[in-house]
């Protein structure tokens, strides 16, 4: 088990050193070795709600939208001025 944990504490550290997964995603209630899915994601599931608009949810969804979000203010600044 141990070994799997570190193959997977390597994995979701990426070059900058900014972890792509966040550790507090692991639900260590659950053993790696009996449900590594809900291992890895299961406080994850039990704390997020999928808007109604939307078939899945996560880190690119949430990128999205901010990125969006970001643009439009740029583009409504241009326009201002």
């Amino acid at each position: 088990m141990h070994s799997i944990l570190c193959v997977f504490l390597l994995f979701i550290t990426s070059i900058n050193g900014q972890g792509l997964f966040d550790i507090k995603d692991l639900d260590w209630s659950t053993r790696p070795t009996d449900n590594f899915f809900m291992f890895v994601n299961g406080r994850w599931i039990n704390r997020t709600t999928i808007p109604s608009s939307e078939t899945a949810w996560g880190g690119l969804y949430t990128m999205k939208y901010e990125n969006t979000y970001k643009l439009k203010r740029i583009l409504d600044d241009l326009v201002r001025h």
